[in-house]
């Protein structure tokens, strides 16, 4: 019996380092395995994003490895190649971009607290002279009853006195 090939079948056709161009469905495509360990998925899909206008991609997970298939109709295999060498090459510049951010970060924060500077010191500054142009409204010798009369305090009493006296109300 002579086995006859179906369209499911899937075929290798090429294969250069972590990508394989295979004949799947009577497509040709390219499939690239990429470490998740080296590569995240945010920097993946950075790349996906830059290249979509190219062709087509399907990004899948398993294992510890992000698979990921590009399609193009009427693609020959060494197109398909280069496509996969310039989207692994677009990979690596995100995830270049993505550490050089993650890098600068304190420095860009140190900028942008420089920048509030000057607007935090004058704030400051006009907050002082406020405090001082009030502190130079008040006398310097201003009556006590004034200032009880100002804050709401009125004259304290003292519960004890110098004479202490007995149970019976009488001086000792």
């Amino acid at each position: 019996m002579v086995k006859q090939e179906t369209k499911n079948e899937i075929k290798q056709i090429e294969r250069f380092a972590n990508i394989k161009i295979i004949e799947k469905q009577g497509n040709v495509v390219s499939i690239i395995d990429i470490d998740a360990t080296t590569f995240p998925l945010k920097v993946i899909l950075a790349a996906v994003y830059t290249s979509i206008e190219k062709a087509g991609f399907i990004v899948d997970k398993k294992n510890k490895s992000y698979v990921i298939e590009i399609m193009k109709t009427s693609a020959k295999p060494k197109e398909l190649l280069q496509l996969s060498k310039e989207f692994q090459n677009r990979l690596i510049d995100h995830a270049f971009y993505e550490l050089q951010t993650m890098r600068t970060a304190p420095l860009n924060d140190l900028l942008l607290h420089a920048v509030d500077f000057p607007y935090d010191y004058a704030e400051q500054s006009l907050k002082e002279e406020e405090t001082e142009q009030e502190l130079k409204h008040i006398p310097d010798e201003v009556d006590e009853k004034e200032l009880e009369e100002a804050f709401g305090v009125e004259e304290l009493e003292i519960p004890w006195s110098e004479e202490e006296k007995n149970e019976g109300g009488e001086k000792r």
